[in-house]
């Protein structure tokens, strides 16, 4: 597990490294990845922690239209308990023309897939996410985000996180 999370920063810096030169002409689309490390008291074991990590990759397209964006995003779960993986849509609304240092607000919904509720159970999921672009160059910006994601059958209350190593590529 800690190999994966090694392997997916590594991924990112060799992308940062890879694409800093890049002019945008633009800036109608934008890549966007993620990834984060939790660690969850009781959820999947209900006696214990799990840590977790998680990688997300997306992609979304400026409809330029007040300043709205729709995204679309896949991400997955690592843990020692049950796999999760995502695939969500949504609008994103920026609080400046700016995209690459704006701040911003995206709902998404889709669905998930768990090995947690049964073999391959699919749920409908939705998430939001309110953050701040801070440009690291033309292209490239740093898109720190608080986040809600909720699974809203059964009991589960929703999941919320702060997270801090996500980065944007416009183009």
């Amino acid at each position: 597990m800690h190999q994966i999370f090694k392997s997916t920063i590594v991924a990112l810096l060799l992308l940062f490294i890879f694409v800093i030169n890049v002019q945008a002409a633009n800036q109608q689309h934008m890549f966007i990845g993620s990834s984060k490390a939790d660690v969850y008291f009781g959820n999947f074991d209900f006696d214990a922690y799990d840590p977790v990590i998680s990688g997300s990759l997306g992609y979304s397209y400026d409809l330029q239209v007040m300043n709205t964006q729709l995204s679309f995003s896949a991400s997955t779960l690592i843990t020692d308990g049950p796999d999760f993986h995502t695939l969500m849509a949504g609008p994103t609304i920026n609080f400046s023309k700016n995209y690459n240092s704006a701040f911003f607000f995206g709902v998404q919904a889709g669905i998930s897939n768990s090995t947690y509720y049964s073999a391959n159970a699919k749920k409908f999921i939705y998430s939001a996410d309110l953050g701040k672009r801070f440009a690291l160059a033309d292209n490239i910006s740093w898109n720190p985000a608080f986040s809600m994601l909720h699974i809203p059958s059964g009991d589960a209350d929703p999941d919320y996180s702060l997270n801090l190593f996500s980065f944007s590529l416009f183009f």
